[in-house]
């Protein structure tokens, strides 16, 4: 009992001692700013190295990273149409890994982001309007129609008329 004892205070001390060193080299060191290149390049080495599947990484792999980034920045389907999703597609999912590994995670994610941006900005100004439009006419309760409280696992509209379309249905109803 008395070894176990003893043992456990050594371990407890270790610990104590690990902490403070801890604490005085993060207090020591200012606060810099994380560089999510480095990040980016460390956490897809240890996700092809170090994750239970060790799945590496292909040209599949790096389309299923893209349709989730995609599917994560439109999940309602309202601002990319397929065909904007194809051109992603072709565009960067044969370099996403280049991006990946060679510490450009960031430059991808703005290139990305920065096309959604260019796609939505106009939706939301056009939503705008009709909303202008419709709320200086009496709105009418009477109409049957319906628009689906989900449109997740509907497909994407092809182009941007039918897109157009559909901004007009979602702010009429």
């Amino acid at each position: 009992m008395k070894m176990i004892f003893n043992n456990w205070r050594a371990r407890t001390r270790a610990l104590a001692m690990a902490a403070a060193a801890a604490l005085v080299s993060c207090s020591s060191v200012s606060q810099a700013e994380p560089d999510y290149d480095i990040i980016g390049k460390q956490f897809s080495l240890v996700l092809q190295n170090a994750h239970f599947s060790r799945a590496r990484f292909s040209q599949d792999m790096y389309q299923k990273f893209l349709d989730c980034y995609v599917q994560s920045l439109d999940a309602q389907h309202l601002f990319l149409t397929q065909q904007d999703v194809e051109y992603l597609r072709k565009r960067y999912a044969s370099s996403f890994g280049d991006y990946l590994l060679a510490n450009q995670t960031t430059r991808l994610a703005e290139e990305l982001y920065a096309y959604f941006s260019a796609r939505a900005l106009p939706r939301i100004a056009l939503a705008e309007k009709l909303l202008q439009e419709y709320s200086r006419a009496m709105p009418s309760f009477d109409s049957d129609r319906s628009v689906p409280r989900s449109r997740r696992k509907l497909p994407r509209a092809e182009n941007a008329a039918e897109l157009d379309q559909l901004w007009r249905d979602q702010v009429r109803i």
